[in-house]
């Protein structure tokens, strides 16, 4: 199998339990990829537009305007991430 210009990048898709999950991308078709969760498991089929690039999983900001990749999952990790510091999650000028 080719190497995938995305291989061993950790992204979020779309997890009935949790909202979105991680999982690395295993194989592309053409309307969705197969994402291997890293909780383990068998790898899931998801849309292309609901599988997105994720920021490091310790990372947190003030400003969500501050993050790499502004996207649905990456904002609800983001905000989950500050609650769960019990930092306020609203910025404010």
């Amino acid at each position: 199998m080719a190497s995938l210009p995305f291989d061993n990048r950790v992204m979020w898709y779309p997890c009935s339990v949790s909202g979105f999950a991680l999982g690395k991308i295993v194989d592309l078709g053409s309307s969705t990829f197969s994402v291997q969760p890293l909780s383990g498991g068998q790898p899931v089929t998801c849309p292309h537009d609901r599988v997105f690039p994720s920021e490091e999983q310790d990372k947190d900001v003030d400003d969500n305007c501050a993050l790499m990749y502004l996207n649905e999952a990456t904002l609800l990790h983001n905000v989950k991430q500050r609650y769960l510091k019990n930092k306020i999650y609203l910025y404010n000028l």
